[in-house]
């Protein structure tokens, strides 16, 4: 996975268990208790959130929680777009 395609996840405004499966390589599962927590986090500090059928949580804040740096990702992903390698 290369830096387009992360930027491609953290530009959306939700996450899904894939999305979190494919930006941080892990099992579905893990993906499950890391969106999870993103979840009661968020219920916790009251901050609103869409409550959907299917988990998913704000991508800005999973990023927060697991200290994703989404300007140098975002500006690798230009660099890489700028000299044509795809």
């Amino acid at each position: 996975m290369n830096y387009l395609d992360v930027e491609e996840l953290i530009n959306q405004p939700y996450i899904d268990r894939k999305g979190v499966e494919k930006l941080l390589n892990i099992s579905s599962n893990e993906a499950r208790r890391v969106l999870h927590e993103v979840n009661i986090m968020l219920d916790t500090d009251g901050e609103f959130r869409i409550k959907r059928r299917r988990l998913s949580a704000p991508t800005w804040k999973v990023c927060e929680l697991l200290h994703i740096d989404c300007e140098a990702i975002r500006e690798q992903a230009r660099r890489l777009r700028k000299c044509g390698q795809q």
